[in-house]
């Protein structure tokens, strides 16, 4: 992940690509996928398998999550974007991401 934006309401927090906050998928041609990074000294790891759908990706992780995302290319960028509920609003999260 090069930078990940998130809006909510009126407020809106921009997170770049930085020592203490990076994130790595790796996607293979089985559908599977890995992926792992770090977020303030706190590092994770994570699996599942993926699927498209137009301009969609749907990542099921293992242990019963699923998260849709809509893609778009531009040149070696990849932009990821969701929304999801948060009490009374949505959240819009868009990841940008570099070609490895």
């Amino acid at each position: 992940m090069t930078q990940q934006i998130n809006s909510h309401s009126s407020r809106s927090d921009t997170l770049n690509a930085s020592a203490s906050a990076e994130n790595m998928y790796v996607f293979n041609s089985d559908y599977s996928f890995s992926g792992t990074g770090n977020l303030y000294g706190g590092s994770f790891s994570y699996s599942g398998t993926w699927s498209v759908k137009g301009d969609s990706v749907t990542l099921a992780f293992s242990g019963s999550i699923t998260e849709t995302w809509y893609f778009s290319v531009s040149g070696s960028t990849l932009t990821m974007k969701r929304s999801i509920g948060m009490g009374t609003g949505m959240k819009l999260t868009t990841e940008y991401y570099a070609k490895q």
